[in-house]
């Protein structure tokens, strides 16, 4: 969905991705698909022309770490290593 909020124009998009440990790969392949999708099919602005864009719902991405190195890692903001932990 796409509207008009103080003069920004906003894109709305929700997605449930594959869903269980190992299924980055599918994540990942379902996102590239639904970004190709919203590019070649928009009757109006595609994503990229909008000024804003919130995407939303159930992605299922994990990060493979103890909850305290995660909160470690988040406080020192070094997301390279949480974004390796998938």
């Amino acid at each position: 969905a796409s509207l008009r909020i103080r003069g920004e124009l906003v894109c709305f998009v929700a997605s449930h991705l594959a869903a269980h440990d190992g299924q980055m790969l599918e994540r990942n392949a379902q996102y590239h698909e639904l970004v190709q999708d919203l590019l070649a099919d928009a009757p109006c602005p595609h994503i990229l022309g909008h000024d804003v864009v919130v995407w939303a719902g159930d992605l299922n991405y994990r990060i493979n770490l103890a909850r305290d190195l995660v909160l470690v890692h988040a406080r020192f903001e070094d997301w390279p290593k949480m974004l390796t932990q998938e």
